[in-house]
């Protein structure tokens, strides 16, 4: 019961601030709102609601894959690391 409780103040927190907040900060709006729980509690929350943040590592990966790469900078580090 505690679990659907906090997962429907989870979707309520996102719906009043119209953003998705990292799981930490999430976690201390919940703890201020009376629920239990930790980071690792809002992770297996927003992975069981269908929720990510920008900050978790699958949107960072992918916003990663995006942005294009530098041929320069990629010599210049390779040249380095062989030195």
């Amino acid at each position: 019961m505690e679990i659907m409780a906090r997962r429907a103040k989870i979707t309520a927190i996102i719906s009043e601030i119209d953003s998705v907040p990292p799981v930490r900060e999430m976690g201390r709006r919940l703890i201020e709102a009376g629920f239990s729980g930790n980071h690792q509690t809002v992770f297996k929350d927003y992975l069981a609601l269908g929720i990510q943040s920008k900050r978790t590592r699958a949107v960072r990966t992918e916003l990663q894959r995006k942005q294009p790469t530098l041929p320069y900078m990629a010599e210049q580090v390779d040249k380095t690391r062989s030195q």
